[in-house]
């Protein structure tokens, strides 16, 4: 799940970009450990075939889902929020690069 944010404050120039970016705060479900990370900054590139990058994440689309196939992932693995609307599912490997700090 995600939902758009402004640009990160330092790091970012516009002018690398052919098309303008977007920039999305995504939370992740870790179904293993059922365990939930929210990033921030995440920007995505590449229209429905996107990639997903910051500091903590990479993520490359391989393979899309449409219709039925998308439908069955989202029941599978999203929230209830999401079930039952029309999806495209962007199935790749994503590599985390997560800091455990403690406050």
């Amino acid at each position: 799940m995600g939902e758009t944010c402004d640009p990160p404050e330092e790091g970012f120039a516009e002018c690398c970009f052919e098309d303008e970016p977007l920039f999305y705060m995504i939370t992740i479900i870790d179904h293993e450990v059922n365990e939930e990370m929210v990033f921030k900054h995440v920007m995505k590139t590449g229209g429905d075939n996107c990639t997903l990058t910051s500091n903590e994440i990479d993520f490359e689309t391989e393979e899309l889902l449409v219709g039925s196939k998308a439908k069955s992932h989202v029941s599978k693995y999203c929230r209830s929020e999401l079930k039952g609307k029309e999806s495209i599912v962007c199935s790749g490997n994503m590599t985390i690069h997560h800091n455990d700090q403690s406050d």
